[in-house]
């Protein structure tokens, strides 16, 4: 659970798709955590960057996000 950041295990899965947990936590109450994360990957690169923005991500986990898998 440390290692994860507490998240569930869901969205700690995206840390592995080189997503930060800043950006994690920053959108967990967007995501469903009954979702595999490829699936929360597509959803959040749906979202256009004024849209991410809007949730407080940064420029670089932004990035981060479009840039997975």
């Amino acid at each position: 659970s440390l290692e994860h950041g507490f998240l569930p295990p869901s969205l700690a899965a995206l840390m592995e798709y080189d997503i930060p947990i800043s950006a994690i936590n920053k959108l967990k109450r967007y995501l469903s955590q009954d979702k595999p994360p490829e699936i929360l990957i597509k959803n959040l690169k749906m979202l256009n960057d004024k849209q991410l923005i809007q949730r407080n991500l940064l420029q670089y986990e932004i990035n981060k996000i479009r840039n997975s898998i």
